[in-house]
């Protein structure tokens, strides 16, 4: 260990795991790629990262920031979307949903597509 320097663990949830477990039993939902052939799902990627650093040295808090796109042969604009469950279970599991974007139908795939704009925040907790 160089003097100075914390050099144990720093432990921190995976992003990943947060959006999957936020929509456990909501949506099919997978990162990156959906290989599946349901009828609704949503794909979660991942654009930026940012630790922020403090006086110390330390990383305390990893910010993660996405897109969630939500694909479906139902319509989503609607007052009883799935989006709103999306964006509710989202928002309890402590994710920021800065942003949601209506892309509209798409003919060729016979789908709807909504893209939300999705931030994660988490704290680092630093172990042995």
């Amino acid at each position: 260990q160089r003097k100075g320097h914390d050099m144990s663990l720093k432990h921190y949830a995976s992003p990943n795991s947060v959006i999957v477990g936020a929509l456990k039993g909501i949506i099919t939902t997978a990162h990156q790629h959906y290989p599946g052939n349901d009828a609704e799902y949503a794909v979660f990627r991942w654009t930026n990262r940012i630790a922020t650093i403090r006086g110390s040295g330390k990383n305390d808090e990893v910010t993660v920031m996405g897109y969630l796109d939500v694909i479906s042969d139902q319509y989503l604009s609607g007052a009883n979307s799935i989006v709103n469950d999306i964006e509710d279970a989202l928002i309890g599991a402590g994710v920021i949903v800065t942003d949601i974007y209506d892309g509209g139908y798409d003919p060729e795939a016979n789908r709807f597509h909504m893209e939300l704009s999705i931030t994660v925040p988490m704290e680092v907790t630093h172990g042995s």
